[in-house]
């Protein structure tokens, strides 16, 4: 191995250098994200291979807090490797006056391999996006806000998520729209409101669309227009705030045909409620749209229910359970109902470990399976307890499907402790196949913060 050309060891070590979780894959800023152990334990052999491993291991850089972003200029400035290493820039929590846009200008010059830069509650300048403007290696500049934008030159400029609180209206940030800006998501708060004109309204860039269901009944009437002019539309969420949205409204498209079977069963569609509906579009391009993602809150019947969901959804693979209610399942007739969604990749699983079980056994509750448990000493007993336990339910589902990551949402259902554990866990393959287990860790928040959505 030692003995291969210079480009072959460069090409094998980009072909073992990143993981992507599921949930991030399609998103370009994170494609340096996860650097694997092996591209890490390729970087101790020797000199040579550590200075060809350099670029890969140090291309995402995550900077929190206004210490994080000194500790930062410190190490370009000390050691010129990493600053032409790093290919992508995440930077938050930072609210300092603009001392860190000028650390930032100062230190472009020797970013000189860095394409995406995004600022996540960060507190800049004109004069920064004018220097970044300026860096031709620089080709997207992401924000989660244009309260700091100058209606100048924002052909960089890649606003995450753009709001409307009122479809009629024009919000502040499509201004920047004719001045080069893209906005990846665009959510529409009163979709009921929106008519055949919103189909000639132009987003450039827009790669998903979220509609914010209320009590009023929506037309999509403009849909099929507006689909077609933006090929990058790839999803669209419909989102019920009411819980009962879905089950009102019969007439609304991607659903009918499973509303129609539903009815066929006497009371079964008050056994549960449909939260959120996702759309995708076939191909890229195409006019052909399916159900890939639903979030159900699951009283009763779940054997039933998603027999349903899996005959009339053929391709569906996002599905969030939210369960409620007194009703428990065994873990092998859980997974047994699972098994048949062929298509499924991502589960979200909310206050499940209650609702499931294994009989009289508790295998999580060893010394060794709840010694797996990351960060003990910030978690209460019975929170390490319920992470072993779903970390030992995923592995049994992992083993058994398709799924290829899970996001996991806990909270201390006794309420004497009040603690929420939610995190995401990825599925690990052995080398040549066999055996899959889950990696991951929920992280302890208080219960007032907003759950993370998966899809």
């Amino acid at each position: 191995m030692f003995d291969l050309p210079e480009e072959l060891l460069h090409l094998l070590a980009g072909h073992l250098a990143y993981t992507r979780d599921i949930i991030e894959r399609e998103l370009p800023e994170f494609h340096y994200k996860h650097a694997t152990e092996e591209i890490r334990s390729l970087s101790l052999v020797n000199r040579r291979l550590r200075r060809i491993s350099l670029p890969f291991l140090f291309a995402f850089v995550r900077i929190k807090y206004y210490s994080g972003l000194t500790c930062f200029r410190d190490q370009c400035l000390a050691n010129p490797q990493f600053a032409e290493s790093i290919k992508t820039i995440h930077i938050s929590r930072i609210h300092a006056d603009f001392e860190g846009s000028a650390m930032l200008r100062q230190l472009l010059p020797r970013l000189r391999r860095l394409s995406w830069i995004h600022f996540e509650t960060f507190k800049t300048d004109d004069a920064l996006f004018t220097a970044l403007h300026g860096q031709d290696n620089v080709r997207t500049v992401a924000i989660d806000s244009t309260y700091y934008l100058t209606p100048s030159d924002a052909s960089k400029v890649f606003l995450h998520r753009g709001g409307t609180c009122h479809p009629r209206e024009i919000p502040p940030w499509q201004l920047y729209l004719s001045h080069g800006m893209q906005v990846a998501q665009l959510a529409v708060t009163q979709p009921h409101l929106l008519h055949e004109d919103f189909a000639f309204r132009r987003f450039s860039g827009l790669r998903e669309l979220d509609l914010i269901m209320g009590r009023e009944p929506a037309t999509l009437s403009w849909l099929p227009a507006f689909t077609s002019a933006h090929p990058q539309l790839q999803k669209i969420r419909f989102q019920d705030q009411c819980k009962h949205y879905f089950r009102r409204n019969l007439t609304l498209p991607f659903i009918s045909d499973f509303l129609d079977q539903l009815r066929r069963q006497n009371g079964l569609s008050d056994e549960f409620n449909i939260t959120r509906l996702v759309i995708s579009r076939a191909e890229r391009s195409s006019e052909q749209w399916h159900v890939t993602g639903l979030k159900i809150i699951a009283k009763n019947s779940l054997k039933l229910i998603l027999h349903i969901l899996n005959s009339c959804f053929p391709n569906l693979s996002v599905l969030s359970l939210e369960f409620e209610g007194k009703v428990r399942y065994h873990i092998d007739d859980f997974i047994g109902m699972l098994r048949t969604f062929s298509s499924l990749k991502t589960l979200g699983l909310h206050k499940a470990f209650n609702c499931l079980h294994n009989g009289c056994e508790k295998p999580w509750a060893r010394k060794r399976t709840r010694a797996m448990v990351a960060n003990q000493s910030e978690k209460t007993p019975s929170a390490i307890m319920v992470e072993a336990g779903m970390l030992w339910y995923t592995t049994r589902i992992a083993q058994t499907s398709s799924v290829e990551a899970f996001f996991v949402h806990e909270q201390d259902m006794a309420g004497c402790e009040d603690w929420t554990a939610t995190g995401w866990y990825t599925v690990q393959n052995a080398p040549g196949g066999g055996s899959r287990w889950v990696v991951g860790n929920l992280g302890r928040r208080k219960r007032f913060y907003r759950d993370w959505e998966i899809y």
